[in-house]
């Protein structure tokens, strides 16, 4: 037999060796392209060669310590038990453990969005994890000890069999009453404030402001002082309500048109208690400097029967340091 193999080799030298310097050659081209292919993704995250801590991964498997948007860097150790947290939360959405995931949420997240188990499977569980999903993470802005992921649920290939659209939520970790808990669905966190102001026409009261990832909702007490039915702004949107914000000098304004306009009238002697949308994408900044309601029509009656409304000057401005 080795008689054989050696006649073979002699029978087919040329060949052979051509073959290996081929396979040799491209083994040393593979390996060369890979070592490019890695030096060039750490020159681009600036990455000294530590995998663990590209900004570009998104892993669920990779502690994340530096937000996209914030430029504070999370320790490791909050970082770690931060994701963990949301993991232990899907894990339990993966297993159809409704209830171990509700008591996650955080009691603002509960009482805003999901007041019941039963509100938080319709609007949550079932439109997301009618399938069993893997799922990507994206450190995105940390502000005090309130910490926000991009989440993207993307479905398990081999439960499912499924590929389809991927569904995004913004998940983020407070801590309430020394725990850690979760506000999802978009909803960052909610800031009580209880800021009180009034002129001889209105009495208004800002409660507190629920945060979401790209609008704010003011909940406010509002009490007609005067002896006519008013209007706390004209129905269009007129940039008449606007909030301004601690070193920042733009006006966020509300979006006085998702408002039904009955709610924007108050009689004589009456409360009303009202939401106000303004128009201010979440980065991390939450301190409000005031609220200013700029189109406040003192009697609405004689406004209805005003013609051209550009001529009704019986307005009044209230502002309320916040």
């Amino acid at each position: 037999m080795f008689n054989s193999i050696r006649r073979f080799y002699n029978q087919n030298r040329k060949q052979i060796i051509l073959a290996v310097v081929i396979v040799v050659c491209v083994i040393l081209m593979i390996r060369l392209a890979n070592y490019f292919a890695e030096q060039n993704l750490k020159k681009q995250n600036g990455n000294n060669g530590n995998t663990s801590s590209q900004l570009g991964s998104k892993s669920p498997n990779v502690i994340h310590t530096d937000p996209i948007i914030s430029d504070k860097e999370i320790d490791e150790t909050v970082a770690y038990d931060n994701q963990k947290l949301i993991n232990d939360f899907i894990s339990a959405c993966n297993d159809r453990k409704i209830d171990d995931a509700y008591n996650y949420l955080s009691s603002s997240c509960k009482n805003k969005i999901f007041p019941s188990i039963d509100e938080f499977t319709s609007k949550y569980y079932n439109p997301i994890f009618n399938t069993k999903k893997e799922y990507n993470i994206e450190n995105w802005i940390s502000s005090g000890e309130v910490y926000t992921y991009r989440i993207t649920f993307v479905n398990d290939i081999l439960s499912s069999g499924t590929i389809s659209d991927n569904i995004e939520d913004y998940i983020t970790v407070i801590t309430e009453e020394g725990e850690k808990k979760l506000n999802v669905f978009r909803f960052i966190n909610n800031i009580s404030i209880n800021k009180t102001a009034e002129n001889k026409v209105i009495k208004i009261e800002v409660i507190d402001k629920d945060i979401y990832d790209d609008y704010e909702i003011y909940n406010i007490k509002a009490t007609n002082k005067s002896e006519n039915a008013i209007m706390i702004n004209r129905c269009e949107d007129n940039d008449g309500i606007y909030v301004q914000y601690l070193g920042n000098d733009e006006k966020y304004t509300a979006f006085i048109t998702e408002i039904y306009e009955q709610n924007l009238v108050l009689q004589k002697n009456q409360t009303k208690y009202l939401s106000i949308k303004i128009n201010k994408i979440y980065n991390g900044k939450t301190n409000a400097n005031n609220i200013i309601f700029s189109d406040i029509i003192n009697n609405k009656d004689v406004f209805d029967n005003t013609e051209d409304k550009n001529n009704y000057t019986d307005i009044s401005t209230l502002k309320i340091n916040l």
